[in-house]
């Protein structure tokens, strides 16, 4: 940031960081090892519990990039370009809940799986328009159904299931909202979420609840 207000123009750093094998060509903001032994996925882990966490930004991603730069594109393609890169979303966010499903089955204490939809699909429309906002009407209603079947199985086999986004869409302004939502399918009375700052503490404890039935 300090770069781009002193040096307008692009210095080519990361290109010449990628040719001398330093820095890989997609970008992965994952923590660094040391911080991720506070997470609560590290934690239940090292309490033994067992623990799947696929593609969670900042812990272990690796394709989140990839949507990431492809909504850097988005600016200069047509509608129907950006809408197959939501397709691509789609197909991922597929992938990813068949992966999440097989861990449900095994009994895993832990399932979390991360999907860059809706997101993504709001910021492939610019200036919505009636047909626009049914298309996204219709996104939001694929993505259930492919998220549909984890929850299902996961009601099941008696998971506690939470669902977390860490921002909304604010239809008037068009952009992110400047506050989150979750939605759990328990009722526990000590459960207290202010900010995103407490769901660890929440979690941990959930899980520890449950495994002690």
């Amino acid at each position: 940031m300090i770069r781009k207000k002193l040096i307008k123009r692009k210095l080519g750093i990361r290109k010449f960081l990628i040719r001398l094998g330093l820095l890989n060509k997609v970008y992965t903001p994952n923590m660094p090892d040391r911080l991720k032994t506070s997470s609560f996925i590290d934690e239940l882990a090292s309490r033994g519990y067992r623990v799947y966490a696929y593609e969670v930004p900042g812990y272990n991603e690796e394709n989140n990039e990839y949507f990431r730069t492809a909504l850097a594109k988005m600016l200069n393609q047509t509608f129907d370009e950006r809408k197959k890169i939501i397709e691509e979303a789609l197909e991922e966010t597929r992938k990813r809940v068949n992966k999440g499903l097989k861990y449900v089955h095994r009994g895993y204490d832990l399932v979390f799986v991360y999907s860059p939809l809706p997101d993504l699909a709001f910021h492939a429309v610019f200036k919505p328009s009636p047909g626009m906002l049914a298309w996204l009407w219709s996104i939001h209603y694929r993505l259930y159904s492919i998220i549909k079947p984890l929850l299902d199985t996961a009601y099941e086999n008696k998971y506690a299931v939470l669902i977390v986004s860490d921002h909304g869409f604010d239809l008037k302004k068009y952009y992110h909202s400047d506050y989150g939502f979750w939605s759990l399918n328990i009722e526990p009375r000590w459960w207290s979420i202010n900010s995103i700052l407490d769901f660890k503490e929440n979690i941990l404890k959930l899980v520890m609840e449950y495994e002690a039935r």
